[in-house]
């Protein structure tokens, strides 16, 4: 890709998987440009709803174009085989009832020219059509991608098109964040895409803990990190599971015990929840005491952080070689019980917790919140904003991406009957990737959503405004979670849902955990070149101090590195990119 001057943060691509690019044959494109209104969403919205009641009849999102277009798209397969799409017989990616009910209702022929296997071949594919400035007319990119296209003037601009033809329930949907995603896709006041979101707590790193040996051994629940060491101390000391042996842990490790600038979210099993409890998010932009935006694994906090975890790894309750465990060597720690306790996300019911009480049915797991300095839950979220569908300038009808992305989010995660009816009705729904524009717009707020659909389900109480198939969800394990713990236990392989739904989620809902964002999602020139060393810099010198290789003082030479050695000018870059 050539090099450009970005006017706003740019986030790392999208996965491979994510990747779908598509393109409009003459019939759909002309060599004019689209219109481009200079307002806000926001403020579009308004002035375009007084426009239409007193000057033209109100747009239809679902009606049909007024001429036959054609759209050739060009299909990037997912790794998956059949199985993973679940099509029925005879039917494909290309050639399925999604397609041929879009096609119908609203006058368009949509084609595959172009059909790629795998998203590493898409992926390369698409870059070389953005970076020979030779894009196609539909496409899904990632967020850095987007912003570059913008900067050399491909895209057209959405504003008025999403304003008019944007289903209400598209509308709604983009807001569940808050509008952020909207917010972070809007440049200069114009709308270029459609932006997936990223799902708000999805990745909070809770402390799950069983409470059976917090009962046994006379334990009450941690709220700060100081309670909860006394409790690895008490799981690690004092036989918990009362089998006579030495044979139980603090907490199990992992390699990416520390979130860094490549990482989206906190890992599981990672420590990133004592470092928020002391305000210190590392790999992550934060805003300074002077105003102007740091980099947070280089602050004060963070220097806390590493003293206090210096402290557990000294007492034993973090394991001596903690920082390079694996994923799966964590997990069997927890399935085999060996551990009472870890860090991971509300969905941890599905795994490890599914396997731990198969092997001990009488395990009794819950997640809690650990609060920070202030005595408040904070954590820091997924990136918020995901692969966003583009339209190339000049396109003489760039609402039909917007209509084909209505139907996509009605017929898969709303009230198909809006969109016209579910072609796949009594059947297996197609993974939403055989749709023509695969854009996953699930809800940013699900998390908070399901549980308290799950919740109200299990008392037979009036259940939240949702989809038929997520309403049927919350009903199933609603019943799950009504016949109890005990039921949950012998009947394991319904147990991961309802308890990640419920257990999981109360924390959050009961400290009103506060969502933490990075002050900006991207890449400027110096990272791309140093940030890799950099990160390499960052997580051998927290190894160094956790360990006490080093001294806790030694942090403050590593800051200095950090600056020296290109952080420096990549904090310069950050906030002028940010002033733009």
């Amino acid at each position: 890709m050539p090099k450009t001057s970005w006017r706003k943060p740019v986030l790392l691509a999208m996965p491979a998987m994510l990747l779908a690019l598509a393109a409009c044959s003459s019939g759909g494109s002309s060599d004019s440009n689209s219109a481009s209104p200079s307002a806000s969403p926001s403020a579009a919205e308004s002035a375009s709803a007084s426009a239409s009641a007193s000057a033209s009849p109100a747009k239809d999102p679902w009606g049909p174009l007024p001429e036959k277009t054609t759209v050739n798209i060009f299909k990037v397969e997912p790794d998956g085989g059949p199985d993973f799409l679940a099509l029925p017989e005879g039917e494909t990616i290309t050639n399925n009832r999604y397609i041929k009910a879009i096609d119908e209702k609203f006058n368009l022929d949509v084609k595959f020219p172009i059909d790629v296997k795998g998203g590493a071949a898409g992926e390369e594919k698409g870059n070389l059509m953005i970076a020979s400035n030779d894009i196609t007319d539909v496409m899904i990119v990632g967020y850095n991608q987007y912003l570059q296209m913008i900067d050399n003037g491909m895209l057209a601009d959405l504003t008025q098109s999403y304003n008019d033809y944007a289903s209400p329930q598209m509308k709604e949907v983009l807001q569940t964040d808050g509008g952020k995603a909207l917010e972070l896709a809007t440049v200069d006041g114009k709308l270029y895409g459609i932006p997936t979101m990223g799902t708000v707590h999805n990745s909070d790193p809770l402390i799950w803990l069983r409470k059976d040996w917090l009962d046994k051994l006379g334990l009450q629940p941690p709220k700060t990190v100081d309670d909860l060491v006394a409790i690895l101390k008490a799981f690690k000391d004092q036989d918990p599971d009362g089998d006579g042996k030495a044979d139980t842990i603090g907490l199990p490790g992992v390699d990416k015990f520390a979130k860094t600038s490549a990482d989206g979210a906190p890992a599981f099993y990672g420590y990133d929840a004592i470092f928020s409890a002391f305000k210190a998010y590392t790999g992550t932009w934060v805003k300074g005491s002077d105003g102007t935006v740091q980099y947070g694994s280089i602050q004060p906090q963070t220097k806390d952080a590493l003293a206090k975890l210096n402290e557990m790894y000294q007492a034993g309750v973090i394991p001596k070689d903690f920082a390079i465990m694996k994923n799966e060597q964590a997990s069997e720690k927890v399935a085999s019980n060996t551990a009472g306790a870890f860090f991971g996300p509300w969905w941890a019911g599905w795994d490890p917790l599914t396997s731990a009480i198969k092997n001990d049915p009488k395990a009794d797991w819950r997640a809690y919140s650990l609060l920070d300095t202030d005595g408040k839950s904070r954590s820091l979220q997924e990136t918020p904003i995901g692969s966003i569908a583009v339209v190339k300038k000049g396109f003489k009808y760039p609402e039909a991406m917007i209509k084909m992305v209505n139907y996509g989010y009605q017929v898969q995660l709303d009230d198909p009957a809006v969109a016209g009816g579910d072609p796949y009705q009594g059947l297996t729904m197609p993974n939403w990737q055989t749709l023509p524009v695969p854009l996953a717009l699930w809800r940013a707020d699900s998390v908070i959503l399901d549980h308290t659909g799950v919740v109200a389900a299990s008392k037979g109480e009036e259940l939240p405004k949702v989809g038929a198939a997520t309403l049927q969800n919350y009903k199933t394990q609603g019943g799950y979670w009504s016949k109890g713990l005990d039921w949950l236990r012998q009947n394991p392989d319904s147990y991961g849902e309802p308890l990640s739904r419920v257990y999981g989620v109360d924390p959050i809902v009961e400290n009103d955990t506060e969502p933490v964002y990075s002050e900006y999602y991207g890449v400027t020139h110096t990272m791309e070149q140093k940030m890799t060393n950099l990160d390499k810099l960052e997580i051998d010198s927290f190894i160094k101090i956790i360990t006490g290789e080093k001294p806790l003082d030694y942090f403050d030479e590593f800051v200095s590195q950090w600056k020296k050695l290109g952080g420096d000018q990549i904090t310069k870059e950050v906030n002028e990119a940010l002033e733009k």
